[in-house]
């Protein structure tokens, strides 16, 4: 599942060209409820993100490992680097 979080304002990121903006990602390798009863967890192979001002979700590719806690990743909002 994709959900936008509405809890905390978003702001106009502003890229000049050539500059870069990055997204901090969490999630945690952990097995717990909602995980499978084995004890592992998957590994993805992409994952879905919406971005800025849309509606759809678009599928990018996911090299970082397992997830656990459901699949569920949590992303902060977009900084300049």
């Amino acid at each position: 599942m994709v959900a936008r979080d509405h809890s905390k304002p978003s702001g106009l990121v502003t890229l000049a060209p050539g500059a870069r903006a990055s997204a901090r990602l969490h999630w945690t390798v952990v097995p717990s409820e909602g995980d499978p009863s084995d004890g592992r967890c998957p590994e993805p192979k992409a994952m879905r993100v919406i971005p800025p001002d849309q509606r759809a979700a678009k599928s990018v590719s996911w090299k970082l490992g397992t997830v656990c806690g459901a699949g569920e990743i949590d992303v902060l909002p977009l900084r300049t680097d």
